[in-house]
C-alpha cells in the first residue's frame, strides 16, 4: 500500500470540509472587520455630535432644539408656550389622578417622577413641576398639608377629605 491510502477517511472529510468552509471563513473575517470600522467611525460621529451640540447650547441656547429618542422636538425648549404647555399638563395631570392624590397627597419630586415615568410630555423639570405647585398653591387649588420626611412640602387638593380629624 502507498502513503495515499493511510490517510484515513476522517481525516480526509475535515480537509474537505475547511477547503469548502475557508471562503465562507474569509467573508466573515471581512464583515467582522467592516463591523468594527463602522462601530469605531460611529463612536467619532457621536462623539464629534456631543461636541457640537454643547457648543451650540452655550453659543446660542434660544436656538437649540431639544432631542427626545432621537426624533427633533418641535416645540421650542424655552418658549412661552411650551411652558404654558408643561404648567397645564401638569394640573391635567393632577385631575385625571386626583383620587390618588386625594389619597397620598402631592409632592413635587414624586410628582415630578410619576408624570417622568407616564411619559406626559413636554416633559417639565423637578423645578418646573415645584414651580407649578406652589402656583396652585397661592391661588386656592392645593393646600399645603404637612412637611415630610426630607423636608419636601405635602399638598393637598382644598376641601378634599383626606382622613384626618
Amino acid at each position: 500500500m502507498g502513503a495515499k491510502e493511510t490517510v484515513s477517511v476522517p481525516v480526509q472529510v475535515e480537509q474537505h470540509i475547511r477547503e469548502l468552509t475557508k471562503p465562507l471563513r474569509d467573508e466573515l473575517r471581512k464583515i467582522t472587520k467592516r463591523r468594527e470600522q463602522l462601530k469605531l467611525e460611529d463612536q467619532e460621529l457621536r462623539a464629534g455630535e456631543k461636541r457640537i451640540e454643547q457648543v451650540l447650547r452655550q453659543l446660542d441656547p434660544a436656538s437649540f432644539v431639544a432631542k427626545k429618542n432621537g426624533k427633533v422636538s418641535s416645540t421650542h425648549v424655552g418658549s412661552p408656550e411650551t411652558a404654558e404647555r408643561k404648567r397645564e399638563n401638569i394640573r391635567a395631570y393632577l385631575e385625571q389622578n386626583r383620587d390618588y392624590y386625594e389619597e397620598n397627597g402631592i409632592i413635587a419630586a414624586k410628582l415630578y417622577r410619576e408624570m417622568k415615568e407616564d411619559g406626559i410630555e413636554p416633559i417639565a423639570s423637578p423645578s418646573v413641576v415645584l414651580e407649578a405647585i406652589r402656583e396652585l398653591h397661592s391661588n386656592g387649588v392645593l393646600r399645603a398639608d404637612k412637611k415630610v420626611k426630607g423636608g419636601a412640602m405635602l399638598y393637598q387638593f382644598v376641601g378634599s377629605n383626606d382622613g384626618k380629624a
